[in-house]
């Protein structure tokens, strides 16, 4: 029998990241997603034009929108990455799963990068790297 190198805390909590990424992509299949103008009560949100994330030299300023659980103490945090193969989507796309993160707990740090076809890869990785 072989142990696992994370500790017990922290597989549970990639096992519940794993079941809520899953959970929320099942409900958004082939369903439109619903654009709430109100933050709800339950953490606060900071608005992407106030969280940018990339150095003054990087080729393109990124920002990324913060979900923060209104709780005091330490939370474990989630980088959130919109899909689309490097070639589109945006933040906004995820934002109801960063939502759902957000009311779980979660610290959700959802970005944007640096698209194709204007940049290549790994141009978007080294995005991801820097947020």
């Amino acid at each position: 029998m072989t142990r696992s190198p994370l500790p017990r805390g922290a597989r549970s909590a990639l096992a519940l990241i794993v079941a809520l990424a899953l959970a929320a992509c099942a409900t958004h299949i082939n369903r439109p997603a619903a654009r709430s103008t109100a933050a709800p009560d339950r953490f606060t949100y900071s608005v992407d034009v106030q969280r940018r994330y990339t150095p003054p030299d990087w080729p393109e300023t990124l920002y990324a929108d913060l979900y923060r659980p209104e709780a005091p103490g330490a939370r474990p945090a989630v980088l959130l990455v919109h899909g689309g193969g490097w070639e589109g989507g945006e933040p906004d796309d995820m934002r109801g799963i960063a939502e759902r993160l957000a009311e779980a707990g979660f610290v959700v740090m959802n970005v944007a990068y640096r698209l194709a076809p204007a940049y290549r890869f790994p141009a978007p990785l080294h995005d991801l790297q820097a947020a």
